[in-house]
């Protein structure tokens, strides 16, 4: 036996990852509830995304930026209001964030944004083309239907995420063989 020592289960350093208020939806509800049950046995912060997506693709968008809603965080949970799909400032906000806080683990609740917890198909026609835009959704509707079902995926559903993958292979080769000459400049 190791005389090392090891973190006890009551002072874990949690960060949990979710959205904010401004896009109030049961998955913010949900980072709110988690956190505050979690904070009652661990350190826990918060990183909130504070805009999703833009407002004229959000369901409820009536609803976006009011603060109508009694659920909140605990006191004692730190906070960061503010990383934003579109801005590289609060990206790295959230990286300071992260660095000051140090977890241990992190919590992302963006799967429920894929179809890992439930079928696409058990979703309205208008949630499904939104939940289609996320490459990780055909990918893993092909394994549930590949694992479940038995079914061999569909090439055509495999499209969107085969064709961002060569896309974002394309743009990296690109990138580097422009760049290369640089790296011997900067190491």
């Amino acid at each position: 036996m190791g005389n090392h020592q090891s973190q006890s289960r009551d002072d874990l350093r949690i960060c949990v990852v979710g959205p904010s208020k401004l896009f109030f939806s049961g998955i913010t509800a949900y980072t709110i509830c988690l956190a505050n049950s979690l904070s009652k046995r661990n350190q826990v912060s918060v990183i909130l995304l504070r805009k999703l997506l833009p407002r004229s693709l959000f369901p409820g968008r009536e609803h976006v930026g009011k603060d109508q809603y009694s659920v909140d965080f605990a006191a004692g949970i730190d906070v960061y209001h503010g990383m934003d799909y579109n801005s590289p400032r609060s990206w790295l906000g959230a990286y300071r964030f992260l660095k000051e806080h140090r977890p241990d683990a992190i919590i992302m609740l963006w799967m429920f944004a894929t179809s890992v917890i439930y079928p696409i198909k058990v979703s309205s026609p208008t949630l499904q083309r939104i939940l289609m835009l996320n490459p990780m959704t055909p990918i893993i509707d092909s394994y549930r239907s590949l694992i479940l079902e038995g079914k061999i995926p569909d090439i055509v559903t495999l499209s969107l995420p085969i064709g961002i993958a060569v896309a974002f292979f394309i743009i990296g080769w690109i990138w580097f063989h422009r760049s290369e000459y640089l790296f011997a400049e900067i190491i």
